[in-house]
C-alpha cells in the first residue's frame, strides 16, 4: 500500500488564525475502500436472507456442549461415510435392526445439498468479513487521526475540544497513566 507522510495537521484556532502542527502519522495515501449499500440494496439482501432461512426451516442451533459432542464429517470422513452407504443398500443381511438406511441416506443426502449451499456462502462470509475489517480499519484509523488532532488542539488551548477529548479517551482507559521513570519505583 502506497503511504505518505503527513507534514501539517491543522484546525482554526477561536481568532479565526489557522494553527499548524507538524506531525509524524504515517497516513493511508489511498482510501481501499469506499463502498455503500443503498436502502434497497439493503432490503434485498435482507429479503433473499429471509428466503435462504425459509427455505432451511429444519436448520438447528446448537449449543457449544452440543457442538462438541457430535462428531464432524470431513473432506476425509465424506468418502468414508459414502462408501458405508454404498455398502449398506448393496448388502442388507449385514445392516444392524437398528440402523435405518434411509435415514442414513437422507443424512447423507442432506449433507450432500447443505454442502452446496455452504460452499458458496463461506466464499461470501469471507469477503464480508474482509471488506468489514478493511472498512473498520479505515475508520478507527480515520477516527485515531481526528482525536489526535482534536487533542493537539486542546492542548493548544482551542475552546471546546477538552470536552471532545474527555469523551473520545474514554476508548482508552487506564493509558493516561504514566510510566515510571527507569530507575524508580512506582513514578517516584
Amino acid at each position: 500500500m502506497n503511504r505518505r507522510q503527513s507534514e501539517h495537521i491543522h484546525y482554526f484556532h477561536p481568532d479565526n488564525t489557522i494553527v499548524y502542527f507538524k506531525t509524524n502519522h504515517v497516513m493511508p495515501n489511498d482510501n481501499l475502500l469506499s463502498a455503500a449499500i443503498e436502502p434497497a440494496a439493503m432490503e434485498s439482501i435482507q429479503q433473499a436472507l429471509s428466503t435462504i432461512k425459509t427455505q432451511l426451516p429444519f436448520l438447528l442451533k446448537l449449543s457449544p456442549d452440543e457442538r462438541r459432542a457430535y462428531a464432524r464429517m470431513g473432506d476425509k470422513t465424506v468418502p468414508f461415510v459414502e462408501k458405508a452407504l454404498g455398502y449398506a443398500t448393496t448388502n442388507p443381511q449385514l445392516i444392524p435392526p437398528y440402523l435405518e438406511v434411509a435415514e442414513f441416506q437422507k443424512d447423507m443426502e442432506l449433507v450432500k445439498a447443505l454442502t452446496e449451499v455452504m460452499r458458496p456462502l463461506e466464499s461470501l462470509v469471507e469477503a464480508i468479513d474482509d471488506t468489514m475489517m478493511v472498512a473498520g480499519h479505515e475508520g478507527y484509523s480515520a477516527a485515531l487521526v481526528f482525536y489526535n488532532s482534536v487533542k493537539r488542539a486542546a492542548d493548544a488551548g482551542v475552546q471546546g475540544t477538552q470536552t471532545i477529548v474527555n469523551d473520545l479517551k474514554q476508548r482508552f482507559p487506564g493509558r493516561s497513566i504514566r510510566r515510571a521513570a527507569p530507575g524508580t519505583e512506582n513514578g517516584d
